[in-house]
């Protein structure tokens, strides 16, 4: 098994011509984690493996369905509804990494129709609020922050966050609010929310801005 997923990742940037038949043949072994090397280890998907990819959507694994749902709807836009319909109410694992991806993919895309993006922009940047858990946020503010979705609610969130007990999940807030800075926009918003900050992020901010 373990020979198996490290002959795959070798097969990653090959030909696809030499490396076409050693995918069918790893696909046929039906293993859970050969299968999940594939989703993981391909970058794009040429047409020619395409089929194989359209699998793994049925796979058990949801790191597998993660990076195959990621993978053909990038590839394969005209097929995005195809893609994204079987997994509407599927919330993966305890971090939401399927909901959360499937929301992505539906807003950049717009497949669903403008009034639908506005409902599953709103439950995307719902997810980012302290109601849940820092696993669920932190995937939520991936995506808002990769499509540039920040608003004021969001935005408060990031800035509690940045506050948070667990030091990864702050400091990947940080890292962000870092970034946003940048931006005056974001800067003159952070400003309009001052009053609704609490004295433990108004005290970062504070230490933040005395940083510049």
């Amino acid at each position: 098994e373990y020979l198996g997923q490290e002959a795959v990742y070798q097969l990653a940037g090959e030909p696809i011509k030499e490396t076409l038949p050693v995918y069918k043949l790893a696909m046929k072994t039906d293993n859970l984690m050969i299968r999940q090397a594939i989703a993981t280890s391909v970058q794009e998907i040429p047409l020619e493996l395409k089929p194989i990819f359209e699998t793994l959507l049925e796979d058990r694994s949801y790191v597998t369905l993660e990076f195959a749902l990621a993978g053909l709807a990038s590839a394969y836009p005209e097929d995005l509804l195809t893609y994204l319909e079987p997994f509407k109410y599927v919330d993966g694992f305890q971090n939401k990494n399927i909901k959360l991806l499937w929301l992505a993919i539906a807003i950049s895309s717009e497949v669903y129709g403008a009034s639908a993006n506005e409902i599953f922009l709103s439950e995307l940047k719902d997810y980012t609020s302290p109601d849940f858990s820092f696993e669920v946020r932190q995937k939520a503010f991936e995506y808002v922050y990769q499509l540039r979705l920040f608003d004021s609610g969001s935005l408060k969130n990031l800035v509690n966050a940045c506050t948070h007990y667990n030091w990864r999940f702050r400091n990947t807030a940080r890292e962000m609010l870092k970034e946003l800075l940048v931006d005056e926009k974001y800067r003159n918003q952070l400003e309009s929310l001052s009053d609704l900050f609490s004295e433990k992020e108004k005290n970062y901010l504070d230490r933040i801005s005395a940083d510049k």
